[in-house]
């Protein structure tokens, strides 16, 4: 991947507002059979942690499309 796609893939990040995503993502019930998933940014000396069960953020669609358009492969 070239400068050009990195940037492009921050500007997504950017604009999704992924830092701004709660640190954690759940269901208001519990379920047993739970697809969990996490992401960790970091910036500089700074990291960010997010995760999740059974629960996303808005954008969670976006954020997949935007790592599916860097690395050029399906991503779910």
């Amino acid at each position: 991947m070239d400068e050009q796609e990195i940037s492009e893939f921050i500007s997504e990040l950017e604009i999704i507002r992924i830092l701004n995503w709660k640190k954690h993502y759940r269901p208001k019930v519990d379920i047993c059979d739970e697809t969990q998933w996490s992401i960790t940014v970091r910036i500089a000396e700074i990291v960010f942690e997010k995760y999740g069960d059974n629960s996303y953020p808005k954008s969670w669609e976006i954020y997949c499309n935007a790592i599916e358009k860097l690395i050029n492969k399906p991503f779910t």
